[in-house]
């Protein structure tokens, strides 16, 4: 008996059938890994909000701090070329990003920083037993606020942020193992140590931490754990700021090492620095409204105390007393370190937002996995969508300092807003009777919502840190196409994007914020910077020129100060307004060099010859700041004691420039006082000087650059 089929080919293999691998396959991969790379892939698109991946300029304090990075890799040095506020922490950071890439290497920089956080930020939810739904809400809804409410690129507190969501899966290690791991443990104390180094207020989420695991471990009975918790801070403390002396130590001394430790803490807890004499609390009390985390810790509080939820990371004990004293500490340590300056700014509250992912994970958990704790969760979650929303559409944020009545004032219509919506929205269920969700629809609805906003994220990344307006266009233009690489320029106040945009470094080193009161004559500093290194484009604000125009006409220049009456006599002496507030600097060697004592050591911008120089590359050999310092050191030993009255005398040398570099309104010198009269009335030797430059500088002495030295 015959078959009629046909025997298989044992060679030939049957076709796979797609649909099935597909359907075996996909369960495999594993959610968490899936979650991750999500939240990775946002972070990188909120990263692009970053004005410095496009060389655009960010916030000016930024600017500022991305100026010094590339001044750093250059050669200069902190505290001593450049001068600022903050500590050497975010000059470091950027300068080794300035080196990897220019501008956008430093943004790259804050890209892995932000995206090592993300993952560390979910392990240490995952460690909390949390759902990979709830992490993933959670840390996009933070990520979303940091980047669409507060981020312009103010990087002291982004790296807060950051280095805090790095330390979360160590301190989260730390806690559930019920004791102190050194190789686990030194993670968070060197993240420590560097965040305050980038400001020494900044560490808020450290210190809760920090706090309350030494609590902990002590009420265990391990005091042992405690003392190696603290050991590990005092280690890396003494490692990273150690360096910072050595390194410091080595390039200028106990002299510069002094500059770091006064610009950097001293002169923040000077009582007449903001114009206050005590921490203003309330000031400090603003981001804990305005980030909503309130309303977080408010339902958060509510379910926390419920019948089943005593449970975070082990079923020995009642955790929920633990997170609830480190989120004291937290908000108390934060509405201090914000109360110092009494100033309020949108980007002060990100320090608030390292507290939000736990309690954000925890309301998220529960509405999605617990079904009694759906209406408190929900409404709680909606609330405080409903109040950012609102905050972000109505109000937006602001670069300028906010008046703290105005704060509470939005605040409070937010909150009735969020309040309207979720009564509408309670009552409403409770009508339909509809009390249900869908997990499936909440995920694809949270990856949708999460799609939407990092492509608007990145739609509108390019489009900022871009120059103001079409005047502000213009002087960058300007800028760039008369001058090289290495040109300084000096813009006055705070508008230090002109420095990245024009791709230009800072003339004068002391860029402190005008916020904060300096404690010696910051303005007079300023002008002999100008006076010594005299920029080829000094910017100014319309405004202010206008003021000083209007006031000229009145006959009410009076009400300037002597400093600013001084600047206005330098810049009209020695630069002409190219467009409204820009000036160049005024080509004049035949009486520039008369008043320069050391004309060997003046910047090269002074005279065709030296711009000649620059050209075949001596300005690269050697920068300013060199001449500076080596000119210091070859006058100290012929330098005597009379120098400190010397420079009082000379602190306004705007007068005697204009007297010397225009010889025709040189009859104006009989206004000024006798001693510069004198000056000016013997032009012989001055004239001599000019023919024979080399001989009369090393002769002649003016008190002028003198006084330049000394403040240098």
């Amino acid at each position: 008996m015959y078959s009629n089929q046909k025997p298989e080919n044992p060679k030939v293999k049957p076709v796979p059938d797609i649909r099935k691998i597909i359907r075996d396959k996909i369960p495999q991969i594993r959610e968490h890994e899936l979650i991750l790379f999500a939240l990775c892939v946002v972070g990188i698109i909120f990263s692009f909000l970053n004005p410095l991946w496009y060389s655009h300029a960010p916030g000016f304090d930024a600017s500022v701090y991305a100026l010094f990075g590339k001044m750093w890799a250059h050669g200069e040095i902190p505290y001593q070329d450049m001068i600022d506020v903050k500590g050497p922490g975010i000059y470091l950071i950027n300068m080794i990003g300035y080196r990897i890439g220019g501008y956008p290497g430093i943004a790259f920089i804050e890209t892995l920083f932000l995206v090592f956080g993300i993952v560390s930020v979910d392990l240490a939810l995952r460690l909390f037993k949390f759902s990979p739904l709830s992490r993933f809400c959670s840390i996009v809804m933070v990520i979303s606020l940091l980047g669409l409410r507060y981020y312009y690129g103010d990087m002291v507190e982004d790296y807060a942020v950051y280095l805090a969501m790095i330390a979360s899966y160590p301190f989260a290690l730390l806690f559930s193992l019920r004791r102190f791991n050194w190789t686990i443990g030194l993670i968070p104390a060197f993240a420590f140590a560097f965040t305050t180094s980038i400001h020494f207020n900044n560490g808020a989420y450290f210190i809760a931490w920090y706090a309350m695991l030494f609590l902990f471990y002590c009420s265990n009975g391990s005091l042992l754990n405690a003392v190696k918790l603290a050991l590990s801070v005092v280690t890396a403390m003494l490692t990273v700021f150690g360096g910072y002396f050595l390194y410091f130590y080595s390039e200028g001394g106990m002299e510069l090492v002094n500059n770091v430790v006064f610009y950097s803490i001293v002169i923040h807890i000077n009582e007449q620095a903001y114009n206050l004499n005590i921490p203003d609390l309330s000031a400090g009390f603003v981001g804990f409204v305005r980030t909503g985390l309130w309303i977080i810790l408010a339902g958060f509080v509510w379910l926390m105390f419920s019948k089943d939820n005593l449970l975070f990371v082990s079923n020995e004990g009642n955790d929920r007393r633990w997170f609830f004293l480190y989120l004291g500490f937290g908000i108390i340590a934060t509405i201090v370190a914000n109360s110092l300056t009494g100033h309020i700014y949108d980007h002060y509250d990100q320090l608030y937002l390292p507290f939000m992912f736990i309690p954000l994970a925890f309301l998220m958990h529960r509405y999605l996995h617990v079904k009694q704790d759906i209406h408190i969760s929900f409404l709680t979650i909606l609330f405080l969508l409903v109040f950012l929303v609102s905050e972000h559409a109505i109000w937006e944020w602001n670069r300028l300092e906010w008046e703290e009545p105005a704060v509470y004032i939005h605040a409070g219509i937010n909150a009735g807003i969020a309040l309207f919506v979720c009564l509408s929205i309670f009552i409403l269920r409770r009508w339909l009777g509809f009390y249900r969700h869908n997990h499936t629809v909440f995920l694809v609805l949270s990856i949708f919502i999460s799609f939407i906003i990092s492509m608007y994220a990145l739609t509108i990344g390019h489009t900022i840190g871009v120059p103001w307006d079409e005047s502000t266009a213009i002087k960058v233009k300007i800028v760039n196409e008369n001058t090289e690489i290495n040109d300084k320029i000096w813009v006055e106040g705070n508008m230090y994007q002109y420095y990245i945009w024009a791709d230009r470094t800072t003339a004068s080193p002391y860029l402190i914020t005008t916020q904060l009161m300096a404690p010696y004559d910051f303005k007079t500093k300023v002008l002999n910077s100008l006076d010594y290194f005299k920029p080829k484009f000094i910017i100014v604000r319309e405004k202010s020129v206008d003021d000083f125009r209007a006031a000229e006409k009145k006959n009410q220049t009076d009400r300037f100060s002597a400093q600013e009456l001084a600047f206005a006599r330098f810049l009209r002496t020695n630069y002409e307004e190219v467009v409204k507030g820009l000036y160049k600097y005024r080509k004049a060697p035949e009486v520039v060099i008369p008043h320069d004592d050391e004309g060997d050591l003046h910047p090269v911008e002074l005279s065709d010859k030296s711009e000649s120089a620059a050209e075949n590359g001596n300005s690269e050999k050697k920068s300013e700041a060199g001449m500076i310092k080596a000119d210091t050191d070859k006058r100290s030993e012929a330098k005597t004691e009379t120098q400190a009255s010397e420079l009082k005398t000379v602190e306004t040398p705007a007068p005697e420039l204009k007297a010397v570099e225009t010889p025709a309104p040189e009859l104006k010198a009989v206004e000024t006082p006798a001693p510069e009269l004198k000056a000016v009335e013997t032009p012989a030797p001055e004239l001599k000087a000019v023919e024979t430059p080399a001989p009369e500088l090393k002769a002649t002495e003016t008190p002028a650059l003198k006084a330049v030295e000394v403040d240098r």
